[in-house]
């Protein structure tokens, strides 16, 4: 995922923060690029045949069911991870569109131009007609990409939705084995509250480690075996990966 890219995601998920309850938004939103109807997984029945070979271990993102969806964790997004199947800008997918007018597309070079300021933030200047129709949709110049084929193209907003159902994840280290309904591969099946007591733990966790790293960092910068402080002004978590943090979801929107 580009830098524009994640912008883009960061700008999305900070203005659907700004229109939903706290209550609803710590507990039960979700984040995917592209609809909510559960699609036909072609991998499953592949990632089956591999987790009996390996002794019940498929590929880490390999489905864990026949149908259904990919997603994150409203604040824990990787933002690779959601765009990982449409970072292509060369052709329009889940995560940006050809933007037209009138169903024709439009040429970057007549509609569009970008440059950056002093501070190296990118401004995106645009015609009169786009900058019409941006308003008609609700985006900004500033959500525009250049195409490879030199058109104009959209990066569009992920979904976030509200979820309270069955999920499939994997934090089986966090979740007795009575809770576990299902396993395939690295993934178990649990209701929504076990999950959601799961991934309170394991990010009590990673936070932990996070702290851990720190203080060897510095210690070894204050023995002077270490040049720099990687942690100074950072947030404490931001070391850790988020990509355990996926789930998978057959019935979204669908409570227990």
């Amino acid at each position: 995922m580009s830098r524009i890219q994640e912008r883009s995601l960061k700008r999305a998920l900070d203005l659907s923060a700004e229109h939903m309850p706290r209550r609803q938004m710590r507990d039960s939103l979700f984040v995917r690029y592209g609809g909510l109807a559960p699609v036909k997984q072609a991998y499953f029945k592949r990632a089956v045949r591999e987790a009996r070979a390996q002794d019940g271990m498929a590929s880490f993102h390999s489905p864990p069911a026949k149908r259904g969806i990919y997603s994150f964790p409203f604040k824990y997004v990787e933002p690779f991870l959601l765009g990982a199947t449409c970072s292509n800008l060369s052709k329009p997918g889940p995560m940006m569109q050809r933007l037209r007018i009138d169903g024709k597309a439009l040429k970057w070079d007549d509609h569009a131009w970008e440059s950056y300021d002093e501070k190296f933030r990118r401004q995106v200047g645009v015609s009169t007609a786009v900058s019409r129709r941006l308003k008609e949709i609700g985006y900004r110049p500033r959500d525009l990409v250049k195409l490879k084929d030199d058109t104009v193209g959209i990066m569009l907003r992920p979904r976030v939705y509200s979820h309270t159902g069955k999920i499939w994840h994997h934090l089986e280290e966090y979740v007795s084995e009575d809770a576990i309904q299902k396993r395939t591969g690295s993934w178990v099946l649990t209701d929504f509250d076990t999950w959601k007591s799961a991934l309170k733990d394991s990010r009590h966790n990673s936070l932990q480690q996070s702290h851990g790293f720190e203080g060897c960092f510095r210690d070894l910068a204050q023995r002077g075996e270490l040049s720099y402080d990687p942690f100074r002004g950072a947030n404490p978590g931001v070391s850790i990966s988020m990509d355990h943090l996926e789930v998978f979801i057959e019935r979204p929107g669908k409570s227990n």
